[in-house]
């Protein structure tokens, strides 16, 4: 891979680069409401029928399951078996990704509505209009947090009422955390903190560019990508909204940070390849992975489990890279057969990764495919509890379990 000068030389000679974008959760605008379908039980390319289970223990309660974003659940195995359906409904909606908690699935809609499903069987709980179109909902405490194209809208998760609202203009992006709820201001750019409890604000912040979504949480700091321009990111003590650290710089250095976990934030380099972990803990120390592929179209995801670092690359190959989480060594490497998209999303004993010819389950120990769902498209939005999955895609909710 070239070494740091040959990038800079690069960059120099290319311009301004944008090689990672604004990754949104959101569904479209629209403006009318509609209810679900009944659910129904038609069958995926596995023949069988699950059984629908008594109750589901784990939850995935966040986009990307996490405050960090780590997409991946500890307490959830996963479905280590080929998958048959085990219900579907649908709305005259396009809808957000789901997310679950305490047997209840949540999507927001672009109709305006916020739907709460039984998630062993489909049906509906409750159904409230949010007012604009309503992206992935938080779930934290009790309270759904749902962004929409105009506000935060606080929903209680068991029946739905309001409880409050802040209107949140430019926003490009939102955190819940055990420490606060967050929301990022394009113009100027600005974190601005509020309190769980009524949305009353605690402090803002402003930054300078560079800076790109999303917002990541730690047990005490916020942290804002700095895009690929810096190696360094954006860190403010949840407390008080003071920035620590050095502030990154606008010269570009390939790093795109995604997700955080247990101190590290880890970032992808997906022009020239590579992954980078950060440590927050003691002054910047980590690791650097350079021995892998660039990104190529679609791929370049990034997830963190237990172990390993899961890395997906569409460049000459489709691949996905397990990397130790100590040191950034290449434990095994996955040769998938097509085109990959999206991040990985990781079980106890599952890593699930999207690719156009459908959903793929990779043994997270050592990289072998379990199988293969081919309903399940590269477009669409997968999340894990317990052994089952659960997707969404277009306007249609499915759930998913071994037989």
């Amino acid at each position: 891979m070239p070494p740091d000068h040959s990038r800079r030389s690069l960059l120099a000679s290319l311009g301004s680069l944008a090689l990672a974008g604004c990754v949104s959760d959101s569904a479209g605008d629209g403006t009318t409401t509609k209810p679900m379908t009944a659910a129904t039980s038609e069958q995926p390319t596995t023949t069988g029928r699950p059984e629908t289970p008594d109750q589901i223990a784990s939850s995935w309660p966040m986009p990307a399951a996490d405050p960090g974003r780590s997409n991946y659940v500890p307490d959830a195995t996963g479905p280590t078996e080929p998958v048959a359906e085990l219900w579907r409904t649908t709305a005259s909606a396009s809808l957000s990704k789901p997310v679950l908690a305490e047997g209840v699935l949540y999507v927001g809609g672009d109709d305006g509505t916020v739907r709460a499903l039984d998630a062993r069987t489909g049906e509906t709980r409750w159904q409230q209009s949010v007012g604009s179109a309503a992206r992935t909902p938080w779930l934290y405490q009790g309270q759904l947090f749902v962004p929409t194209s105009e506000a935060i809208v606080v929903l209680a998760a068991g029946d739905g009422a309001e409880q409050w609202r802040v209107e949140t203009p430019d926003c490009a992006a939102m955190l819940v955390a055990a420490h606060g709820v967050y929301w990022l201001s394009r113009g100027p750019p600005t974190v601005v903190a509020l309190a769980p409890a009524d949305g009353s604000e605690r402090w803002r912040t402003e930054l300078a560019d560079p800076w790109e979504p999303p917002l990541l949480a730690g047990e005490d700091a916020v942290f804002v990508s700095s895009g690929t321009y810096d190696t360094r990111f954006w860190r403010l003590a949840a407390d008080t909204g003071s920035l620590l650290g050095e502030d990154p710089s606008s010269g570009a250095d390939f790093p795109a940070e995604q997700c955080y976990r247990d101190g590290t934030v880890f970032a992808v380099e997906g022009f020239f390849g590579g992954v980078r972990a950060t440590s927050v803990r003691d002054d910047g120390n980590g690791w650097r992975q350079v021995d892998v592929p660039p990104a190529g179209g679609g791929a370049g995801g990034l997830s963190v489990g237990a172990e390993y670092v899961f890395y997906t690359s569409n460049y000459e190959t489709s691949q996905v890279f397990a990397l130790s989480r100590t040191d950034g060594t290449v434990a095994w490497t996955a040769a998938v057969g097509a085109a990959l998209s999206g991040r990985p999303v990781v079980a106890g004993e599952a890593v699930l990764v999207r690719t156009k010819d459908g959903l793929r389950c990779l043994d997270p120990a050592d990289g072998t495919e379990r199988w293969t769902e081919s309903s399940i498209g590269s477009d669409a939005s997968v999340v894990v509890a317990d052994d089952l999955l659960f997707t969404t895609q277009a306007d249609t909710v499915r759930a998913l379990r071994p037989v």
